[in-house]
């Protein structure tokens, strides 16, 4: 009689749904770098969000946008709204460069402790802290930049979209 116990516990899908679903201290430690740098993302990007909503971005007028020869609420060509957008992005991709690149001078915390787990590498992988950067930054900015948000809802035909926003 085959021994199904056996089979499953050697098989390479079960190999690889241990591999990801094992909480070690390494793994803890590279969620623990994730959430840090997200945090990091949240707070900037809230900060970065604000400055730039009051003092950057074009500010959302719908008369700016919604005119006689544009009447369109949805799916808007007006090309006043996509140089506003094209500003607004420009103006938004070039601070994502900027305070990623900060973001990475802000050093790991178990790092300043000397509390990493044996194995553990800081920065073997960059990729990781961006990610957790690019998460926070991402939650916030979709939230905070509410200027460049109406003006892409405009421009976009969604009618299954709920922004309260608009």
């Amino acid at each position: 009689m085959i021994d199904s116990e056996k089979i499953s516990q050697s098989s390479p899908i079960s190999d690889k749904i241990h591999n990801i679903i094992k909480l070690d201290k390494i793994r803890i430690t590279k969620l623990f770098e994730i959430v840090q740098y997200s945090l990091i993302g949240f707070f900037i990007g809230y900060v970065i969000a604000g400055i730039s909503n009051d003092y950057i971005l074009v500010k959302f007028d719908k008369s700016n946008y919604i005119t006689d020869r544009y009447p369109q609420t949805k799916d808007n060509r007006n090309p006043t709204l996509l140089i506003h957008m094209i500003w607004d992005l420009s103006i938004i991709v070039i601070f994502i460069y900027y305070i990623r690149k900060i973001s990475v001078l802000i050093p790991f915390i178990p790092d300043i402790f000397n509390i990493m787990p044996n194995g553990y590498i800081t920065g073997k992988y960059p990729g990781r802290g961006e990610d957790g950067f690019i998460i926070g930054l991402g939650f916030i900015f979709s939230r905070e930049l509410y200027n460049l948000t109406k003006k892409i809802d405009l421009f976009i035909d969604d009618d299954n979209r709920s922004n309260p926003l608009v």
